[in-house]
């Protein structure tokens, strides 16, 4: 099983350390554990010199804090505020739930969820979790805002987008008479604003940001993290935004004693009114394209993330806190070994001898690294980003930032790119992949997934991939309908299992709502074997890697139905490749990786039954329609080999492997044309079961 382990240290930037894990009573204890009272009205967090005040029946986010005595936070505070376009301000009401969702020796999280009331038929909520940390005179929030009416005009309630000018988290700051803030070298005394935009074409040339005081222009320049250091007579404080340029609009403003961290400051918009991007994307849903508001799709749960620091370290350690925060990271053999992971795995740079095998790898580890190579001009995702302006989509803002383009425009991260990028962090231990596949759990929790369940087409799976137009989604209706051949969830649960993230497990959580309903209780009822096989092979991965991250039978239970009967009748009516020709044998290969992790769960005869037949079979003969089905299969003759001990089907493994890698040698991660978005994940997604066992019978015979 998977388990996370916390612990503290202090090292400089850049630095790395080597840690041991100890077990038994003689382990070395926190000296200042974190201590919560909770009653009817309040709940409270103390640590240290941090004491956190909660008021759970008149809302205003933090009631008080204290930091060695001194409320440096107060009542005042007006927490959670929505701005209307009629100029109403709506604050947010009172938790409807309240849990201590962590608690530890080394930090303790709490979960406020409620509404915001009277507006927008009782759809609009919020989520906001707390964090302090042991000995630790800072605190993190994250909060999110959350649209439960319906995302198109085919829901129930037609497109329920919430329309508003702004919002912002406003504290009331006690830190003296006179607060002087500073941020980018320029300063000002009780009066300070600065603000990211991207206007007017939202393209990395247009990024620009201001700092003002009340009538002048302090500063300018393109990009701001926006830290905002506060001095006041009596105490201090740093304030900082995760992603503040990336997920433009955004801005900080003091005016004192109050002080508004602005998620969506009034002078921004969503959709863009002025720059054009995708394909027709300006003649649709043309009632949410109003200058100067911005609108939240229904079924959207947009999250951010702040930091407020009253230790009085360095500004750039607190960004580095909540933007960069430090990682232990285990050897990649270390997880290997475990098999905790939701997918097989071999480190990066194990090496078999062999010459040909060996020179494939590098050149599948070549393009993975090529994705978060900022310095790769050609093939960089990262250097893509800061290119020239894309026609099919923005790279950057609130509702873009993290997601891919493609030729269809934004492909939801398709193929599961979440997984990709978190599973070569621990397969190589580079950071990068971890910072990338951050951006991309969060879009993908935030702005993909359908959180709500009010219509039997537009709930609780992900959009679909083609994303034509700027408002992510396809032409006509507004939206593709999503569906479960173009459903992942294995890179949220690889993210929560390294962050320990509860937002990433509720969004698979909900998730599995849509699997259910879309797929596994219709086929339970009345077994269809017009389905899409790839409908099945990609659920039943699915619901492996929710066994992983829970270890509930249920959802092994409901995979074996998959297999047992929609995917079996169509074994026995089609063969095992389930069709003749090529292309409907396509949806073959896309479920081999779920059937070989099902059989490596359960052990099911009949499954292995079905990998022997596919694998003495002559898979060519079908005349495969696209030369990826290479490095599919390699997956399954490597694990029949495994299982089965035999080096013919390993030998096979490795040459499918070695062909379709030969063939990639050119290839590059990003492409600005095409379906690169596609065809890099599944080169990507693919040959780690095959590495594993190489990986495996070596190590096991040293």
């Amino acid at each position: 099983r998977w388990a996370l382990l916390d612990t503290q240290i202090d090292i400089t930037a850049h630095e790395e350390r080597e840690l041991s894990l100890s077990y038994g009573n003689k382990t070395h204890k926190t000296i200042n554990p974190i201590n919560v009272i909770e009653n009817e009205s309040s709940i409270s967090l103390s640590s240290g010199g941090l004491l956190l005040r909660i008021n759970k029946k008149q809302f205003n986010l933090i009631e008080s804090l204290k930091i060695d005595g001194h409320e440096v936070i107060t009542p005042q505070s007006r927490g959670l505020v929505i701005y209307l376009e009629d100029g109403t301000e709506v604050r947010a009401g009172p938790p409807t739930g309240v849990h201590v969702e962590t608690v530890g020796p080394m930090r303790a999280t709490v979960c406020l969820r409620g509404r915001f009331p009277d507006i927008h038929k009782n759809l609009l909520g919020y989520t906001v979790r707390i964090t302090v940390f042991a000995g630790q005179k800072y605190l993190k929030i994250h909060t999110w805002l959350e649209n439960d009416g319906g995302l198109t005009q085919r829901a129930p309630g037609k497109a329920e987008w919430f329309a508003f000018d702004g919002m912002a988290i406003d504290f009331g700051l006690n830190l003296g008479t006179e607060i002087v803030a500073e941020s980018e070298g320029a300063k000002s005394t009780n009066i300070f604003r600065i603000a990211q935009y991207a206007d007017p074409n939202h393209d990395w040339k247009s990024f620009n940001y201001r700092i003002t005081d009340e009538e002048n222009l302090l500063k300018e320049g393109d990009r701001t993290d926006g830290v905002v250091a506060l001095k006041g007579n009596s105490s201090s404080t740093t304030v900082a935004v995760c992603h503040f340029w990336e997920n433009y609009e955004k801005a900080i403003e003091l005016d004192a004693p109050s002080l508004k961290v602005w998620l969506w400051p009034t002078d921004g918009e969503w959709p863009r009114s002025r720059a054009k991007r995708g394909k027709d994307s300006q003649n649709e849903y043309r009632q949410f394209r109003n200058a100067g508001l911005y609108h939240l799709p229904g079924g959207t749960r947009k999250g951010h993330e702040l930091i407020l620091d009253f230790s009085g370290r360095d500004v750039n350690a607190t960004h580095a806190t909540v933007a960069y925060p430090l990682l232990a990271v285990a050897e990649s053999s270390y997880y290997a070994h475990t098999e905790a992971v939701n997918g097989w795995m071999a480190p990066a740079d194990f090496t078999t001898g062999n010459d040909s095998y060996d020179e494939a790898v590098a050149i599948w580890n070549r393009i993975a690294t090529q994705a978060v190579d900022a310095d790769d001009k050609r093939g960089s995702i990262v250097a893509a980003r800061r290119g020239v302006a894309d026609h099919r989509g923005f790279w950057h803002g609130w509702m873009d930032f993290g997601d891919l383009l493609w030729a269809e425009g934004y492909c939801s991260l398709h193929y599961d790119w979440t997984w990709v990028m978190m599973l070569n962090f621990l397969r190589t231990g580079d950071r990068r992949f971890y910072d990338m596949g951050v951006t991309m759990a969060r879009h993908r929790t935030d702005i993909d997934q359908i959180w709500t369940g009010d219509s039997r087409y537009y709930n609780n799976l992900t959009r679909y991939e083609k994303s034509y137009t700027s408002i992510h989604g396809g032409l006509n209706d507004g939206h593709y309908g999503p569906v479960p051949s173009h459903n992942w969830i294995g890179g949220i649960v690889l993210s929560y299992m390294i962050t320990g993230e509860n937002h990433y497990r509720e969004c698979a959580l909900n998730n599995y709502e849509g699997m259910k309903r879309r797929l596994i209780e219709p086929q339970d009822k009345k077994p269809d074997t017009s389905v899409q096989t790839r409908d099945l092979g990609w659920t039943i991965l699915n619901l492996c890697s929710l066994f992983d991250m829970t270890a509930e039978q249920k959802y092994l239970d409901d995979a074996m139905t998959l297999f047992n009967k929609p995917m079996t009748m169509q074994w026995q009516e089609r063969g095992p490749y389930f069709g003749t020709s090529g292309g409907s044998c396509l949806q073959f290969y896309y479920s081999t990786q779920g059937i070989c992790e099902l059989h490596h769960r359960t052990g099911d005869p009949n499954i292995l039954k079905l990998i022997k037949e596919g694998c003495k079979g002559d898979y060519e003969s079908t005349n495969p329609v696209y030369d990826e089905w290479h490095i599919f299969l390699s997956n399954y003759y490597a694990y029949l080999g495994y299982i089965e001990k035999n080096t013919d089907y390993l030998d096979k493994a490795e040459t499918l492997f070695n062909i379709y890698l030969t063939s990639q040698k050119n290839k590059s991660c990003y492409d600005n044309t095409g379906a690169w978005t596609k065809s890099s994940a599944k080169l990507l997604r693919n040959g780690h079961i095959l590495q594993y066992v190489k990986w495996k019978i070596k190590y096991a015979s040293n």
